[in-house]
């Protein structure tokens, strides 16, 4: 919308010359009602490139064979840096999924990795991060691989994390009172600077959270609650919330003679692309649970949703998948995803989303 001022501040104003100004600026203000806005029209969906093979048939395929995928991101350029857990490395991808290197191996050396979990690219340094040591340590390293630092962290970082900026991280923990917190955490002071957004979730359900920051903004779905709220990141106060219109489970707790898991019925995890809020939507069903060993589910159905006019839309069109669906990061209008341990092999697919917009009068104007 067109912004509007005055051009020069008079010491002596008439009468007529106030009334004048005040009715050309009712005039503006309905003409300014009367312009059209853009709407979400269509969303179409391509599939940029699949990486991961179940079994390498030569050394060609060898870097494609993935062991593990804990974690995914994207540098500048579109390539993907790949944690792979059970292979204790980083492989890394340009923007068209042919592989480029591979990096570190297992062990306690500067430019060695031991039980990593998350991998992190800092865009706005262009540094490559590793929270290892089952969350309690991170390193620092150059996209090459080049070792720089290691910090240690306040407490253990295992699910989900985002730089802010150059120095601040963001990311989900856990309180005293097993409530699910947003923290930030300054690797230049080792410092934690903020707590916010406490919610009581199913601690397993944690893994499944992914943090967005947009214009100070945090975007994000706790848990399995099935909403989407946004964060001042500034205050850390509750700015929108808004429940995805689907039929809620709650998540269940199961436990065998030795071990516990949780079914997890339904999740949201929140990504951006052209400057559009998108909902990603899983759904699971599980069969009898088992006596021996936690259930896998039988039955995952993905929906789209996307942020209109204070309201959650579903998007039709979404690429059918087979395996349990993981979504990790977006490079321009591109969306990153993996399967999952429920599968039979790792694979990587890159979706590239085409939105089209449409431009409609607003209501008052009908």
């Amino acid at each position: 919308m067109r912004r509007y001022k005055y051009l020069r501040e008079f010491q002596t104003i008439s009468i007529e010359t106030v009334a004048f100004s005040l009715i050309s600026l009712a005039i503006i203000t309905q003409l300014a009602d009367a312009y059209t806005q853009e709407k979400l029209s269509n969303v179409q969906f391509s599939v940029v490139a699949k990486i991961g093979v179940q079994e390498a048939k030569n050394k060609d395929e060898e870097p494609y064979q993935l062991a593990s995928i804990l974690s995914i991101d994207c540098d500048t350029a579109g390539n993907l840096y790949v944690l792979d857990y059970k292979d204790v490395c980083v492989k890394v991808f340009d923007q068209s999924g042919r592989f480029m290197r591979r990096m570190f191996k297992s062990g306690q050396g500067p430019e060695e990795l031991l039980n990593p979990y998350r991998l992190i690219l800092n865009r706005f340094v262009n540094r490559l991060f590793v929270v290892q040591e089952h969350g309690f340590q991170m390193k620092e390293f150059e996209p090459t691989g080049a070792f720089c630092k290691s910090y240690g962290l306040p407490e253990q970082i295992f699910y989900d994390a985002r730089f802010m900026d150059e120095n601040r991280l963001l990311y989900i923990s856990r309180n005293q009172k097993r409530e699910a917190t947003l923290k930030i955490f300054n690797i230049k002071t080792l410092k934690v600077e903020k707590e916010f957004a406490v919610i009581n979730i199913p601690e397993m359900s944690q893994g499944l959270q992914k943090l967005l920051i947009r214009n100070d903004v945090l975007w994000t779905c706790p848990g399995d609650k099935m909403e989407l709220k946004g964060y001042d990141l500034k205050s850390g106060n509750e700015l929108h919330s808004f429940r995805i219109p689907e039929k809620y489970r709650a998540s269940e707790l199961i436990k065998g003679s030795n071990w516990q898991a949780v079914k997890i019925y339904n999740f949201g995890q929140a990504f951006m692309i052209d400057s559009q809020l998108f909902v990603l939507v899983i759904k699971q069903d599980f069969p009898p649970p088992r006596t021996d060993w936690p259930t896998e589910p039988k039955k995952r159905l993905v929906d789209l949703y996307c942020l209109e006019n204070n309201d959650l839309q579903k998007i039709h069109g979404f690429p059918k998948t087979e395996f349990f669906l993981d979504y990790h990061t977006t490079w321009r209008n591109r969306l990153i995803i993996s399967s999952s341990g429920y599968d039979l092999f790792p694979q990587i697919w890159i979706l590239q989303l085409q939105v089209q917009k449409k431009a409609e009068k607003r209501e008052s104007e009908r």
